[in-house]
């Protein structure tokens, strides 16, 4: 029957399928199944791949292998030893006294908005400052879920921030939550997926494949940071999470929260115009004042003083924090010691043979790294193309290099580095953590990592060093996400009793997304960014896909793209560009041809891909990448 999962023969092993229909119309040998498991995706989950697999492009048995998401070994320990699920103890009582919540209005409101809907499709977008107490909101309709025997999935864009959000959840209900992503063990993930697929009631907080799960009882979604870039994944099956959850909601009629700060301009413009519930929250929870902003205009700086990272007005506040036993956050969103060495010499540059990319150097490890394809090599004595030793230099700051810095103007503090390379464990992202909600940090120098979710009670000082990254390029999107992450990093600051302050670092003071965070003004440049995207007919005011065309071939990659430059539709409503070289233009060795279509919102774009690509019959060497929505350009 469809949606029966199964296992199948497949060149030479076994592996797990599920039928798509009971009759084919192909004529080829067919192998037979060689058994079935006790698993079946009901209608909704089998409706949902199909929406994922039109939406997105892609086949359909793609998508539905991300529905039996166990591997093989897995679904026969389950069916060989049962469930071995130990009852999650879900007390109808909760063990909230541990932490007694009083809603503001703003958020009983909210709650009433969602509570009616239990059981009706409602997206919102639940749209608060940090520390708004959007959480708050959520956990009150889940404790509302579990008390009517349901089911309630959590997204977070980062493995990250489920170690302190689990906390928070547990302090509240007196349980912890069931995981789902890449870090969790097997045996959690077969007791999960056995919870929802028996349909008992529970809540699920993991990444975006957590979509996948087989539930029975779904009555409530969350996509918390839903603007988050992590959202969107960029191999295989190519989809955006926040809306993949979306239609999850729709075919389970139930509520969907988007919530956030800095909404992506799509989710506030379906907010806007009505499409989505706009359940706003505009004060901080349990806190007076937002933190103040200062803009440190790095042109004033004196150009014949020794180059630093740290200016003299952050080093002195910082100084002050630490007299006042507060801790400082010193962001930077760059991994290792700096993203390009060259040599003063000859002006060699480090770059990727594999990739258009700038090799970073970690000072902690010796090495060069590209972060596209993970090549490494070990830091040379000598420049490797004119022999001369002790000339090579990084260029601009990474966590390592700011970490060496503020250890010098601060030699008694205690630091920390936060970044993806330094925390790759579970064990090592929660004893960070830990060491900071215990005050054994003093400084913590991080990236992106801490710009999202994260409370610290004494956190009160942050130094945002170079406020200018990400503020030009090819990117549309590129004001957007630098507005969002800044804001978000700004809203660390000053979480609970204490008063904070932010030192905002840059060298284009009056750039308007400069201008919006000093003001916290992000209704105002939400609406300037739309007003600019509707001028030039870029979304949401159209709809783009991306296709990308990769191989080891230049010649041939090259001959592809005159074939299919040759074949553009002509169609009234969409224009296609390229194809053009991308700004990696070498990716793992691939060399990458692009071509842009954009088209009118009522055009039948997936048709007109479908026509003009998926049948043009290039040859096998030549990948083809197809990005319906895309967020990176690069």
């Amino acid at each position: 029957m469809p949606g029966q999962v199964v296992v199948v023969p497949l060149r030479g092993k076994s592996v797990v399928g599920v039928v798509a229909a009971e009759k084919s119309n192909y004529k080829g040998l067919v192998k037979d199944i060689i058994k079935t498991l006790p698993y079946v995706l009901n209608a909704k989950q089998t409706d949902f791949c199909a929406w994922l697999s039109d939406y997105t492009l892609t086949p359909y048995g793609q998508c539905t292998r991300m529905m039996a998401s166990l591997p093989l070994k897995e679904f026969e320990r389950l069916t060989k030893d049962g469930a071995e699920n130990k009852d999650i103890a879900l007390t109808v009582a909760f063990k909230s006294a541990q932490k007694n919540i009083v809603l503001t209005g703003e958020q009983q409101h909210a709650v009433g908005c969602l509570q009616k809907n239990y059981h009706n499709f409602y997206p919102a977008l639940l749209d608060g400052m940090t520390g708004s107490g959007k959480t708050e909101v959520y956990f009150k309709c889940i404790e509302d879920v579990l008390k009517l025997g349901g089911q309630a999935l959590v997204l977070l864009p980062e493995i990250t921030l489920s170690e302190q959000w689990i906390m928070r959840f547990k302090e509240h209900f007196g349980f912890e939550p069931l995981q789902w992503h890449s870090k969790t063990t097997p045996k959690s993930k077969r007791i999960a997926y056995q919870t929802v697929y028996e349909g008992k009631s529970c809540v699920v907080v993991g990444a975006r494949s957590g979509l996948f799960l087989p539930f029975q009882k779904l009555n409530f979604i969350v996509v918390d940071e839903e603007h988050d870039a992590s959202y969107k994944q960029e191999e295989k099956v190519i989809y955006n999470a926040r809306d993949a959850a979306v239609y999850l909601g729709k075919v389970n009629k139930c509520p969907v929260v988007l919530a956030s700060a800095t909404p992506c301009l799509e989710t506030y413009h379906n907010a806007v115009e009505g499409r989505y519930a706009h359940l706003k929250l505009k004060s901080r929870y349990g806190v007076e004042t937002l933190p103040e902003v200062k803009i440190i205009d790095q042109r004033t700086q004196d150009p014949y003083a020794k180059k630093t990272y740290i200016s003299d007005p952050l080093i002195e506040q910082t100084q002050k924090a630490l007299n006042r036993n507060e801790q400082i956050l010193f962001f930077v969103n760059k991994r290792g010691f700096s993203p390009l060495t060259l040599c003063k010499a000859c002006g060699h540059r480090f770059e990727c043979n594999s990739c258009s990319g700038w090799l970073t150097h970690h000072q902690k490890t010796k090495e060069l790294k590209c972060h596209h394809c993970a090549h490494s090599e070990q830091y040379p004595p000598h420049c490797p193309a004119c022999g001369t030793k002790d000339q090579l230099t990084g260029c601009g700051p990474g966590v390592e290099r700011l970490l060496e810095e503020s250890q010098k103007h601060f030699p008694k503090a205690r630091h920390l580095v936060v970044s993806s390379d330094m925390m790759e464990s579970n064990t090592a992202r929660q004893e960070a953590i830990q060491s900071i909600l215990n005050h054994q940090v003093d400084i913590i120098i991080g990236t992106q990592m801490m710009a999202k979710g994260h409370h610290f009670p004494l956190l009160t000082l942050i130094g945002i060093i170079d406020g200018d990254m990400g503020l030009s390029g090819m990117d549309l999107r590129a004001c957007e996400k630098t507005f969002q992450m800044m804001f978000q990093v700004a809203g660390r600051a000053g979480r609970e009793h204490l008063n904070g302050q932010v030192f905002l670092q840059t060298y284009n003071p009056d750039h308007p997304v400069i201008q919006a965070i000093k003001n916290y003004d992000r209704d105002a440049f939400l609406k300037a960014e739309l007003q600019q995207r509707k001028e030039f007919s870029m979304p949401p005011f159209s709809r783009l896909i991306s296709i990308t065309l990769s191989s080891l071939s230049k010649d041939l990659l090259y001959r592809a793209g005159k074939k299919l430059a040759s074949r553009v539709p002509k169609v009234e409503g969409v224009q296609v560009l390229g194809p053009t070289v991308p700004p990696h233009a070498m990716i793992r060795g691939q060399h990458r041809l692009r071509f842009l279509m954009m088209s009118a919102l009522q055009v039948n774009r997936h048709e007109i891909v479908k026509f003009w690509i998926l049948k043009s019959n290039l040859p096998s060497q030549v990948r083809k990448h197809i990005d319906v929505d895309p967020l990176s350009f690069m």
